[in-house]
């Protein structure tokens, strides 16, 4: 990678611009001038640029004018190829296919091969991991969005952005501003502007002048896009990007995907949000089982009870039980048959007739 006034070290570069972040960061703590430079002539760090730039205090301040088109951005984006890896945090990771797929959806038919490596909550430090386990895919661009969890230290923030942007070479390289939802936030885009002073391969995509002309955009915190933020986020970079020098586009899978963190809304998760829940209802002769999936649906399955039967024995009441005919217990008592009494025979004697004989 090149800097815009000599081939100099990384090293030298930021160190240079170190002398301007604390200068300018001890400005705004303090509630002075935020635009004072230091002197560079009085770092002693061997070859530097000639002449940092200066910001001209003279210009009055510009008002921008509301549109519905994506903010302008800097330095014409010009990429070898069509491969890009994008690292944030919760706010990059709500517009990735694991959620809303807006960054793929404006960006694959412009024939980009996106990789989004992004989780919620994660720091400047997150963009160092993912580099050390991605950074050499054989990427033709990059894209950092990786400030809205500053950790209120500049000089840290800075020396991992430039560790970030260095060990992307010499491929361009988006930076992507912060909302300033808090006064500290001012740092983060100071050094991304500083940054693009000093490397001749980075370019800006201005999602703080975004969203300062359209609040609505974001969540009641300040921080987290709403689902129309999430589109004008995507299209604000494919604006910036344009159409790819090669094709065909293509969503690429993520290899970071753990938020458990927390959410991409900035909400606190609900119990149970990752699992199902439900309730079963009875309504007349119906009982319904309601499911509530982990998507926000639900489907509702209602089971109906058999029909009711009857058996009836002759002679017998049926009797019924909560709506269900049951057949009845019936007991029949069996009497033996009495065997037939044969009466003893009766013998009359004969009868004797006696004769005299004189």
């Amino acid at each position: 990678m090149t800097p815009r006034r000599d081939r100099l070290s990384a090293a030298s570069a930021l160190v240079a611009l170190a002398a301007l972040c604390l200068s300018a960061c001890g400005a705004t703590a303090e509630g002075g001038n935020t635009t004072a430079v230091p002197t560079v002539a009085t770092v002693d760090v061997g070859d530097l640029p000639a002449a940092l730039p200066q910001p001209d205090t003279t210009v009055a301040d510009t008002v921008v004018e509301t549109t519905e088109e994506p903010a302008p951005t800097t330095t014409a984006f010009e990429a070898p190829g069509n491969r890009i890896l994008m690292l944030g945090d919760s706010i990059l990771a709500s517009t990735s296919k694991r959620y809303s797929n807006t960054m793929c959806n404006a960006l694959v038919p412009l024939g980009w091969q996106v990789e989004i490596e992004a989780e919620v909550s994660r720091g400047i430090d997150f963009g160092v991991d993912v580099m050390q386990a991605r950074g050499d895919a054989g990427w033709d661009a990059g894209l950092v969005f990786l400030g809205t969890n500053y950790g209120n230290d500049a000089m840290q923030y800075l020396k991992l952005l430039n560790r970030i942007i260095t060990e992307f070479g010499d491929v361009p390289v988006v930076l992507v501003t912060v909302s300033e939802y808090r006064a500290e936030m001012r740092d983060v885009n100071r050094v991304i502007e500083d940054l693009t002073e000093v490397y001749d391969n980075l370019s800006i995509v201005d999602w703080r002048t975004i969203t300062d002309e359209r609040p609505s955009l974001l969540n009641d915190d300040g921080i987290h896009p709403t689902t129309r933020g999430r589109e004008v986020l995507a299209e604000a970079v494919a604006f910036h990007l344009g159409t790819a020098p090669s094709s065909p586009g293509r969503c690429l899978d993520s290899l970071f995907t753990d938020d458990s963190e927390g959410t991409i809304d900035g909400r606190p998760s609900s119990p149970g949000s990752s699992g199902s829940s439900g309730t079963t209802t009875s309504a007349g002769d119906q009982s319904s089982t309601t499911v509530k999936p982990s998507n926000g649906g639900s489907t509702t399955t209602t089971v109906k009870p058999g029909p009711s039967t009857s058996t009836t024995v002759p002679g017998s009441t049926p009797t019924t039980v909560t709506g269900t005919t049951l057949p009845p217990q019936t007991t029949v008592a069996t009497t033996p048959p009495t065997p037939p009494t044969t009466a003893a025979p009766v013998v009359t004697p004969p009868v004797v007739t006696a004769t005299t004989t004189p």
